[in-house]
């Protein structure tokens, strides 16, 4: 990613996380979990991504915050710096039917 492009990330500050929920409660922990998505190191990624799919995809249920996290991790999919993609991929392939299904009306 150059110096001007977009980060894939850019904008999550604006969403209040801690107004949402998921499976387990508040979503005051899914940014820190979208930031570690794209880490250098190999076990924060998996944890992150394990934590995600526990969170806005819980066995097979998509929650209010599925919707806030589809433009972030469609952004990391389309990112080449982004590691692991192909996981990107799966997780969004989950939680993206929750834009269409669960986030009619809803604001951030």
């Amino acid at each position: 990613m150059s110096a001007s492009a977009r980060s894939p990330l850019e904008g999550m500050e604006s969403i209040s996380w801690d107004g949402l929920h998921h499976a387990y409660g508040s979503a005051a922990d899914v940014p820190s979990q979208l930031k570690a998505l794209p880490s250098a190191d190999v076990e924060e990624r998996h944890l992150a991504r394990h934590q995600l799919w526990g969170n806005v995809y819980h066995q097979g249920t998509r929650w209010q915050t599925s919707c806030h996290v589809v433009p972030f991790l469609t952004d990391l999919m389309d990112d080449q710096a982004t590691p692991d993609r192909p996981a990107v991929v799966d997780l969004l392939r989950a939680v993206a039917p929750a834009i269409r299904t669960r986030c009619r009306g809803q604001s951030g």
